[in-house]
C-alpha cells in the first residue's frame, strides 16, 4: 500500500533516502541540488510516496512561469496543439530546471501513476488547468506518462550529452569529421599561443569570487539580467546545501591572472557543465570557451573516470558540431479535464518537432539517434 502525501520541502527527507531513488543521470533532481534551489527560491512542496517508511517516489513542485516568454512559455512551446496553454498549471521538476529526470525506485514504477493522480487533484483544487513537467528525457517522459491514462508526452527540446572516451579529448577528436578536427586543432593552437594554461580545483575561497565575477560578465554580455549579487547568492545557497562540494572549476590563466573559468558538477559517473565566465573587461578571447568546455573538460572527465558529460539544452547547433549527442526532451502534460489535447494533435506536434530536428541536424551524422524520437506510450494519451 502506497501512502501519497504532500511534503513541504525536500528537507523533509534525508539525503540518503532521497538520493537512493535518484538515478545516475539525474543530478538536477538530487537532494543537495534541490535543497540549494530551495535556499535560493523557497520551497513549493514535494508530492511523495512511501511504502511503509521507505520513500519510493517523489515529484518536486516549483512555481512555474506563466506569462514570461522564454524557456517555460507553454503557448510558445505547444501553440500548434489546441489547448488551454495560456492558463495556469501546477509545475513539476526543479526550479527552472532544463533536465528533469524521475525520482522513483525502479522496483516501484507504478507509484508514478499515483503521484501524477495526486498532482492532478492538487491542480484541480487550486483551479489550475492541469499538471506539466517539462524538460524530461524522452525515455523517462514515456515511463511517467505510461503510468497515467490521461497523460500526454509532447516533444519540445533536446539535451546535449557526450560519452567520455577513455583517452579523453584525443579519442573524441578522432571520431569527428576531418573539417571539425582541423577547426578544433586550430582553436587549441590559438588558445595555447595566447599563453593560456588550465588547472582544475574545487570551487571554494578565492575561486568562488573569481567565478562570480567572470560568470557575471559573461551573462551580462549575452543579455542575462541577474548580476553579481544573484550569482553570489546562488553559490552561497549551494554551499549551504552542500552541493558546492561537488563543484569543480576549470581555471584558465594568462600572464598570471584568471581570464576564464568553467564550473561543472560531479554526480556519480557523470560530469555536468553548468557555468562559464570570461574577463571581457581586460582580456581578448582566444577560444577559451570552446577549449575549456569541449576539450579540456573531456580530458579532466577521462582522468577522473567519468562516463558521461552533460551539456544542457542551449546552443545545440554548436554542441552538435562539437560531437555531442542530442537526446530528445519532452513535457509530460496532464490536464485536469480530458477534453484536450487530442491524441491526434499530440501525434502531429511530435512528428513535426522531430522532423524539424531532422532537417536541422540530419547532416550531423551520429548526433541524433532517431530511435529515441519514436514515442509509444501504452494506454496513455499519446
Amino acid at each position: 500500500m502506497v501512502d501519497i502525501r504532500m511534503a513541504t520541502s525536500v528537507a523533509d527527507f534525508t539525503q540518503e533516502e532521497w538520493d537512493r531513488v535518484v538515478d545516475d543521470q539525474n543530478f538536477y533532481q538530487s537532494h543537495a541540488w534541490l535543497r540549494g534551489l530551495e535556499y535560493l527560491w523557497g520551497s513549493h512542496g514535494v508530492i511523495a510516496g512511501r511504502v511503509g517508511s521507505e520513500l519510493v517516489g517523489a515529484l518536486p513542485i516549483w512555481a512555474g512561469e506563466h506569462d514570461t516568454p522564454g524557456l517555460f512559455h507553454l503557448p510558445s512551446m505547444f501553440g500548434d496543439v489546441p489547448g488551454e496553454w495560456e492558463a495556469r498549471f501546477l509545475w513539476l521538476g526543479s526550479h527552472r530546471g532544463v533536465s528533469n529526470g524521475l525520482v522513483v525506485s525502479p522496483d516501484n514504477l507504478a507509484v508514478l501513476g499515483e503521484l501524477l493522480d495526486y498532482a492532478r487533484s492538487t491542480a484541480a483544487r487550486a483551479g489550475l488547468a492541469g499538471v506539466v513537467m517539462p524538460y524530461v528525457p524522452i525515455g523517462k517522459a514515456v515511463d511517467l506518462a505510461a503510468h497515467h491514462p490521461a497523460a500526454h508526452v509532447l516533444l519540445h527540446s533536446a539535451e546535449a550529452e557526450m560519452v567520455i572516451p577513455p583517452d579523453g579529448f584525443a579519442g573524441h577528436l578522432a571520431a569527428l569529421c576531418s573539417r571539425d578536427r582541423i577547426k578544433q586543432r586550430a582553436e587549441l593552437r590559438q588558445f595555447h599561443s595566447a599563453g593560456n594554461s588550465v588547472t582544475w580545483s574545487p570551487l571554494r575561497g578565492a575561486v568562488v569570487a573569481q567565478a562570480v565575477d567572470l560568470i557575471t560578465q559573461n551573462r551580462a554580455r549575452y543579455g542575462s539580467a541577474p548580476g553579481r549579487e544573484w550569482m553570489s547568492r546562488s553559490f552561497a545557497a549551494q554551499k549551504r546545501s552542500g552541493v558546492l562540494g561537488q563543484a569543480t572549476a576549470g581555471v584558465c590563466r594568462r600572464e598570471g591572472r584568471t581570464v576564464a573559468i568553467m564550473v561543472c558538477y560531479r554526480f556519480r559517473s557523470s560530469l555536468y557543465a553548468r557555468y562559464f565566465g570570461f574577463d571581457y573587461a581586460t582580456a581578448k578571447p582566444r577560444h577559451e570557451y570552446f577549449v575549456l568546455v569541449y576539450s579540456m573538460a573531456l580530458d579532466f572527465a577521462a582522468r577522473q573516470g567519468f562516463h558521461r558529460y552533460h551539456l544542457a539544452t542551449s546552443a545545440l547547433d554548436v554542441k552538435a558540431r562539437r560531437g555531442a549527442d542530442l537526446v530528445p526532451q519532452a513535457a509530460v502534460v496532464l490536464p485536469v479535464t480530458e477534453r484536450w489535447p487530442t491524441p491526434e494533435a499530440v501525434r502531429i506536434h511530435n512528428h513535426r518537432f522531430a522532423a524539424r530536428f531532422r532537417l536541422r541536424f540530419g547532416h550531423r551524422v551520429g548526433c541524433l539517434d532517431w530511435r529515441r524520437w519514436h514515442i509509444d506510450v501504452p494506454d496513455g494519451g499519446t
